[in-house]
């Protein structure tokens, strides 16, 4: 989630710095790519947790 936070902060940012868009237009484009990004790497992310636990439990 981190991950999908930095992501769309900083394009939110850029976004608003460039083109300055009303605010429903933010929350049209932003919410939903953050709840998308970070369901999408939720399943990733859990492999990666478990594939570390795995390697490191001796």
């Amino acid at each position: 989630m981190q991950i999908a936070g930095f992501v769309v902060v900083f394009s939110a940012l850029f976004v608003e710095i460039r083109f300055h868009p009303p605010m429903w237009l933010h929350l049209i484009v932003w919410l939903p790519m953050v709840a998308g990004l970070s369901l999408a790497l939720m399943r990733p992310g859990r492999g990666l947790m478990i594939g570390l636990q795995y390697r490191n439990q001796r």
